[in-house]
């Protein structure tokens, strides 16, 4: 995974490399040279700009990437507390919200993740109305205060749980403007090229300014794109936190089974 984004940055200081020595070759380093205050105040200006827009940029996406993390982790927590909820339901209801909710979080795993990779819309929806279905199906034995209490208690969960798998999808989606993009590739384009129009006595310094420059600021873009989808790319959110709770809920089965 970690390939392309390794050829692109070294392919990018390469041509950036590439560039400052073509200009150097044609243009004559006294020439350049004598430009150095008029270049120098301008990249100032320019490299100041861009440094903040980029960082800007790169809060944003992180701030998407962390949300959808918490979001994730929210939902996992909910479906655990709702699977505890039914616990003290009769047997039949029991067992099948436990079935619903493993077929569930089994098909976030198979089918959501890979649809939402780059923001394409969650398909669980069959799986999801199922819980609800066989929820409305409890009829929880009015005399018992316990099955009353934590038959309420689960439909505040299956609430709250509704919210952060609609948040999850949501978050699927959340990309940068195209308008974002243009100033983000156009801006490093521009500082990079303008550390060709330095004029240096010693080339190696250029070369060694320009490659580290230029190294920083794609490496920059390339953390937005990696970051810009957070079900998505080199860095992700994983499926983890779903797996485990299978786990987990896979555990529990065996384990009543094997108490009959």
């Amino acid at each position: 995974m970690l390939v392309r984004p390794i050829l692109i940055l070294v392919t990018g200081v390469l041509a950036s490399v590439a560039g400052m020595m073509t200009v150097r070759r044609f243009v004559p380093a006294e020439k350049l040279i004598a430009n150095n205050d008029y270049v120098s105040f301008t990249y100032t200006i320019l490299s100041l700009i861009y440094g903040i827009y980029l960082a800007f940029t790169v809060v944003v996406v992180w701030q998407q990437y962390d949300g959808a993390g918490e979001t994730v982790t929210h939902e996992v927590v909910l479906i655990n507390a709702v699977w505890r909820d039914v616990e003290p339901m009769s047997h039949e209801d029991r067992n099948r919200i436990h079935q619903d909710i493993i077929d569930y979080v089994n098909d976030v795993i198979v089918s959501d993740y890979p649809k939402m990779e780059y923001g394409l819309e969650s398909t669980s929806n069959d799986k999801y109305d199922l819980i609800w279905t066989d929820y409305f199906r409890i009829a929880p034995n009015a005399s018992d205060l316990r099955q009353v209490t934590f038959y309420q208690q689960g439909v505040l969960r299956l609430n709250e749980f509704s919210i952060a798998r609609r948040m999850r999808i949501l978050a699927s989606n959340s990309s940068l403007p195209t308008t974002m993009w243009v100033l983000l590739i156009v801006g490093a384009t521009g500082t990079i090229m303008f550390t060709w129009f330095y004029g240096t006595r010693h080339l190696s310094i250029q070369i060694a300014a320009t490659t580290l420059l230029s190294a920083v600021i794609i490496y920059g873009v390339l953390l937005v794109s990696m970051l810009e989808y957070p079900f998505g790319g080199v860095v992700r959110v994983g499926e983890q936190p779903y797996r485990e709770l299978l786990n987990i809920f896979q555990a529990r089965v065996k384990i009543e089974l094997a108490e009959k």
